[in-house]
């Protein structure tokens, strides 16, 4: 939902993130037949079809602390897509962070917290 650009990179390898990518689609499956059900205009397949997987690695390789120009080698994106998703993804976490502070769930917003520190850093944000 964050990166919306075609890629000719490959599905990740990492069956860890094969398996975390399928859990995310049939969430989004299940959102999108809530929406059909609250009578939402809404396409399902070209929703779930939204959910990609190409930038699993190089946002993994990023949250490992890996940097720019290494994460740049191992893809074939232009660095200012790689650049907007990270911003983005970072963005989002900010808002479920502040979204579960108002809902009172401190255990979510601090890994929420946690994540966004480790997001947020180096070249990207400079």
């Amino acid at each position: 939902l964050v990166f919306d650009e075609k890629s000719e990179d490959p599905i990740t390898s990492n069956p860890e993130l094969q398996r975390a990518f399928e859990t995310i689609r049939g969430i989004a499956r299940n959102v999108g037949e809530v929406m059909i059900e609250c009578k939402m205009p809404l396409e399902l397949d070209e929703y779930v079809g939204k959910v990609k997987p190409q930038l699993m690695d190089v946002v993994l390789a990023w949250l490992e602390g890996k940097r720019f120009h290494e994460i740049m080698n191992s893809c074939n994106l232009y660095e200012g897509s790689v650049v907007r998703v990270i911003r983005r993804l970072e963005e989002l976490v900010r808002e479920l962070a502040t979204a579960a502070k108002t809902i009172g769930n401190q255990e979510l917003e601090r890994k929420l917290t946690e994540g966004r520190t480790r997001l947020k850093r180096g070249i990207i944000f400079a």
